[in-house]
């Protein structure tokens, strides 16, 4: 599927999430991530305030307890998405620009 959508012009970053200890990836934005990095990198924005959940939001008391179970790696259902863009987030200052900018567009 990752290949049909870069033929198409649309990049993804592929990711599998594992039980293991270490994060590993080819250099073409394929991951695999242990489960407990992704509950670590949510404990950080978390306990830094740095990720809040709109009250008025559909399922914000849901995504709360998730969040707050995910930080113990206990990951899936709605905290899962949040969980990659989060650990990406954070690992983003180590990619160089360029090549974000290639993924996404500019960002400023």
């Amino acid at each position: 599927m990752a290949k049909e959508l870069r033929k198409a012009g649309i990049h993804s970053c592929n990711v599998s999430v594992s039980e293991g200890a270490n994060e590993t990836g080819d250099g073409d934005f394929n991951f695999s991530i242990p489960r407990n990095n992704l509950g670590s990198a949510l404990a950080v924005v978390l306990d830094a305030g740095r990720l809040r959940i709109a009250k008025d939001m559909p399922a914000a008391s849901a995504l709360a307890a998730e969040l707050e179970s995910a930080r113990d790696g206990a990951i899936g259902g709605l905290s899962l998405p949040v969980a990659l863009v989060t650990w990406w987030c954070e690992r983003k200052a180590s990619v160089p620009l360029h090549i974000i900018n290639n993924l996404f567009g500019s960002i400023s």
